[in-house]
């Protein structure tokens, strides 16, 4: 491990000797030197996870960098060069928090903090022309802070016109681009200012937080435009292509071992993991540096997204939407595929855009069926817009508590379980929620909540509350039934300060203190 100091010339100049010995290699040729096959990280994300594996290969441990220059924070960011030298895309920081930028001040913001307090290592990736087409080479790394006229001139003027326009309401309007709209707002965009603006990021368009105002805003983040990082970037020098020492092979298989395999391939998709344990079966000395196009296409295979998937499946995107929502309901089948985090999020997606609700744990209906029972999408937000405005903003509840509190919608009638109800209450919106003893409690706050907003509200002003009176309290202020274990795990779990010998909370450990000596 390189040992750094606050010295940033220093610290630029380590770094840049550190990993001299990639400048001018290609993205494939990197890959191959650190043993890492480039057919597998062929994604957006493919430059996050070389730089992890040069920081691996270099013994660079990120944590131990970042101690090295406290109380500065390191962040570490990669960045791609178009081959004129602009950056190819601006890049994103902080999400922009709504509720709290109304009220801070300039001075003690989380932008300005994050600005003045971080120091940026970038590793830098430039696009260079050839007859062939053209090929990302590594162009070196470059350490650098935000320059303090730049902070409290650029950034701040777009904090303040971000406050000014959150606080007076935020406009919106739609655009029809071919057969799509899209909801502009008026937040500071690109053109803007010549440093930052403000768009979305989040991991779909049903992905919303609430303004101060009660709209609702896809999640919106700070980014950096790509203009100014190619101006931050300029001084690097440029680079010439070279050549790797590292040669790359693959095994190569016989007819027989081929059609052995093929037998072994019972599934159309296997993620890559999963794909190298069968294959091992068939030939022990397989690795993840022999999954290759080449390889997959012999046995009736492709690459797609760090998936191995047969050659009569279009994409694997096509694949999880033809399996989903093939059927009126959908069970997530036990197997690696469907378990993988890719699978994962597109079901996540599906739900927060109501194409399936939860009906038992692990099984769902699809929105095609609810259709056919007369349930449409705009049933089930309306459901979801009539708690929101049943409850109280800041009062903890479940499903059963409004319900014997007079809610009622027609959507109850069909006689769904409760986990369906729950589900729709569940995606994005005014309402947040937190999983306690196998049940689901919600809340309708502009903030996310903690078990320490649910433990607050349990103890109703008071200073300290024993097991008994939160097991009580929690019936009947939300309907959230507890067990005396379960009481004594969500105290646990608070950074309230829980006596073990009394079996009882406190606010902090002065009120437990007073109470004993007393």
């Amino acid at each position: 491990m390189i040992s750094l100091t606050l010295d940033v010339s220093k610290l630029e100049t380590l770094i840049s000797n550190q990993f001299q010995e990639f400048i001018g290699l290609s993205f494939d040729e990197i890959s191959y030197s650190i043993s890492l096959n480039p057919e597998l990280v062929t994604n957006k994300a493919s430059i996050v996870t070389i730089v992890n594996r040069m920081l691996d290969y270099k013994n660079v441990n990120k944590k131990q960098l970042a101690d090295e220059i406290l109380p500065k924070q390191l962040s570490i960011k990669t960045v791609r060069l178009k081959s004129n030298g602009n950056a190819r895309e601006s890049m994103s920081f902080e999400q922009v928090r709504f509720m709290e930028i109304v009220e801070e001040s300039w001075q003690f913001s989380k932008l300005r903090k994050k600005f003045a307090d971080t120091i940026f290592l970038f590793f830098v990736f430039q696009y260079k022309e050839r007859a062939d087409g053209q090929i990302l080479v590594f162009k070196g790394t470059k350490i650098w802070q935000m320059p303090q006229e730049t902070l409290e001139v650029d950034v701040k003027r777009l904090w303040e016109t971000t406050r000014e326009i959150v606080m007076n309401g935020v406009k919106f309007k739609e655009k029809i681009v071919g057969n799509k709209i899209y909801r502009q707002n008026n937040l500071p965009g690109l053109a803007d200012t010549a440093v930052a603006h403000i768009r979305p990021k989040a991991s779909d368009s049903n992905d919303k937080v609430e303004l101060p105002d009660g709209q609702m805003i896809t999640k919106q983040a700070y980014w950096l435009n790509a203009s100014y990082i190619g101006e931050i970037l300029q001084d690097l020098p440029e680079v010439n292509l070279k050549k790797s020492k590292q040669v790359k092979s693959h095994l190569k298989f016989s007819r027989e071992v081929s059609k052995r395999l093929k037998a072994k391939l019972e599934e159309q998709v296997y993620p890559v993991e999963e794909f190298i344990i069968k294959v091992k079966q068939v030939k022990s000395d397989f690795t993840e540096m022999d999954v290759t196009h080449e390889f997959v296409s012999k046995i009736g295979f492709k690459l797609n997204n760090r998936f191995v998937i047969s050659e009569e499946i279009e994409s694997i995107d096509q694949y999880i939407d033809k399996i989903v929502f093939n059927s009126h309901y959908f069970q997530i089948p036990k197997n690696p595929f469907f378990q993988s985090p890719y699978v994962m999020r597109k079901i996540e997606n599906f739900e927060n855009d109501f194409r399936l609700l939860k009906i038992e744990e692990n099984l769902y209906i699809t929105n095609a069926s609810l259709r056919n029972g007369g349930v449409t999408k705009e049933n089930l937000m309306s459901y979801k817009d009539s708690v929101e405005r049943f409850v109280e903003d800041g009062k903890f509840f479940t499903l059963r508590y409004i319900e014997d509190n007079g809610f009622y919608h027609e959507l109850m009638d069909y006689g769904f379980e409760e986990i369906f109800y729950q589900s729709i209450l569940m995606r994005p919106g005014r309402l947040k929620y937190l999983k306690i003893a196998k049940q689901v409690v919600f809340i309708k706050s502009k903030l996310d909540v903690t078990v320490n907003d649910l433990m607050a509200y349990l103890l109703q002003d008071n200073q300290s509350i024993t097991v008994e009176k939160l097991i009580e309290r929690s019936q009947s202020l939300c309907q959230l039934d507890l067990d005396y274990d379960h009481a004594i795990k969500l105290m646990k779990n608070t950074t309230y300060f829980y006596s073990e010998d009394l079996l009882k909370l406190y606010e902090d450990q002065e009120i437990y203190y007073k109470e004993i000596y007393k």
